[in-house]
Parts: C-alpha cells; structure tokens; sequence
C-alpha cells in the first residue's frame, strides 16, 4: 500500500502521457484502459510509478461515479495518507471543485491529529458534518476556510483501512447545508468497505505483474 501512496505523490501527467490518453476515443465503450495503459508500460511509454498511479486512479474513479450515482447531489473523493509526512494524496476526485482539489493534493493533516493520537479525526471513525460554518470538530475548523471558499457546506468522511492500518479516507461533499440519515451513514460505510477490497485487489495484481516481470 505504501508504494501506491508514494506513487500518487509523485506522480505527475507529463504531456507525452497526456496526449497518449487523449488519444483513446472515449466513445468506444469497449476500450480497456487498464489494457491500454499495460501496452503503454510494456513499450516503455510509461514507468512504473506512472502505470501504478494511473491504474490505481481508474479503480478509484468508478467507484466515486458508481457512488456519486447512489448518493445523488454528492460529490466523491478518496484521499490516500502518507503516515512518513502526514500528508493526504488525491486518489480519486472525479468532480470535486478544482480550488479544493489544489488544495487537497498534498495537504498536510498533522494539525488533525489529537494530542496523544496517530491518526488525524476523519480517518478514526465515520465523520458527518451538516453544516461546515457552525462544525466545531477539529477537521472542520482546520480546512474550513477551503471548504466554504470553494462552495461546499457539508461533507461527511469515513476512514479506508487496511489490515488494521489506516491508509487514507473517502469523503462525500455537499454544496449546500445536508443531513446524514442513519441509513446514508451505514450505506457508505458499506460502499467504502467494497472501496477498500478492490483496491487492494488491484495493488496485489500490479504486483504480481511486475515481480512476473522482475520489475520490482
């Protein structure tokens, strides 16, 4: 997991990779990014780093379109947590405002950690803010300003683990005040669980192709 996150923290799209993805017609239902981009790396088009981020970005981005369809008017994202920086990365944020996603991409959560904790407060347990303006927990007065500058008005976060380790959260953003049911909170916690699983599905398939290739 730890070289998935590293991954997305460097990665960067070069204009050689963008002009490659352009290229593939986004009507055709019937491409296969993940088949694409393999052929990119097995000519050496791409590297390693590059194919595991972008790899890891698709998976992600179903899941945040498939979730956005299920929880109509919200926003996705899925943040990935760097523990050696106390940084968040941005796994997946398909239609979340550009301002906050600038924001988001490697920001730093250590003031989100309580004085003798580990981890910052959205990546304990299932974090349902209402109304960002009036919120008094610690993560909402740490990046309020962000969130209502760039128009959203209540989010609700809950935390992504691995094998009893936190490795980063998902976050549903409303651009209007919002309650949570009890119902919304125990479906996304569903979702985010099936969010969890297939990615690590996908980490253990690149690994297997690049220790078949010697490449790790």
């Amino acid at each position: 997991m730890d070289k998935i996150v590293t991954s997305l923290r460097e990665f960067k799209l070069t204009n050689d990779i963008k002009n490659m993805i352009s290229s593939i017609d986004p009507a055709n239902k019937s491409t296969d990014l993940s088949a694409v981009l393999r052929g990119y790396y097995d000519k050496d088009l791409i590297g390693e780093s590059e194919y595991l981020a972008l790899e890891t970005k698709i998976v992600l981005k179903r899941f945040c379109l498939l979730m956005e369809q299920k929880f109509n008017g919200l926003m996705h994202g899925v943040y990935l947590y760097d523990h050696k920086t106390n940084k968040v990365w941005n796994a997946s944020v398909p239609n979340i405002p550009t301002g906050y996603n600038e924001y988001s991409n490697g920001a730093s959560v250590e003031e989100d950690i309580q004085i003798g904790e580990h981890v910052p407060e959205q990546m304990k347990s299932i974090l349902a803010v209402p109304d960002v303006d009036r919120a008094e927990d610690l993560t909402s007065l740490n990046h309020k300003k962000d969130l209502m500058k760039n128009g959203i008005y209540a989010y609700c976060s809950a935390p992504l683990s691995c094998n009893g380790s936190v490795i980063g959260h998902t976050a549903m953003f409303s651009k209007m005040k919002r309650d949570f049911s009890d119902k919304d909170l125990v479906q996304y916690n569903m979702c985010n669980q099936l969010i969890v699983e297939n990615l690590l599905l996908k980490k253990e398939q690149l690994i297997r192709v690049f220790k078949n290739e010697n490449r790790l």
